[in-house]
């Protein structure tokens, strides 16, 4: 999932550059580092997203495997649940990254 990249404000810019000891004598964010401090950003914000829609994805993901196997325990043993649980598993998560991105997933 991606979208446009936010420019990160120059108050974001000049804190990241202080965190990351690049600031010159004066304070100030040096020319040639500003835009690699941006970049830093916004690939940072992107994982995060990422990271995020992830952690969301796979709660998910587990609750519906959680409500199969209980539907499953009221007509199967548990050997036989594991089995089904573990074949259609792969096929649960394709089916909800495609709900979530329209588009096939390989993952």
């Amino acid at each position: 999932m991606t979208g446009p990249r936010r420019v990160p404000s120059e108050a974001e810019i000049v804190e990241a550059a202080r965190r990351l000891g690049v600031l010159d004598e004066h304070g100030r964010v040096p020319a040639g580092k500003r835009a690699q401090v941006a970049k830093a950003l916004s690939v940072a914000a992107k994982e995060t997203s990422e990271a995020k829609t992830f952690t969301t994805d796979t709660a998910k993901f587990a609750q519906r495997v959680g409500d199969l196997n209980q539907e499953l325990s009221k007509h199967l043993g548990v050997h036989a649940r594991e089995g089904v649980l573990a074949a259609v598993a792969p096929l649960l998560w394709r089916e909800m990254k495609t709900e979530n991105t329209g588009k096939v997933s390989r993952t």
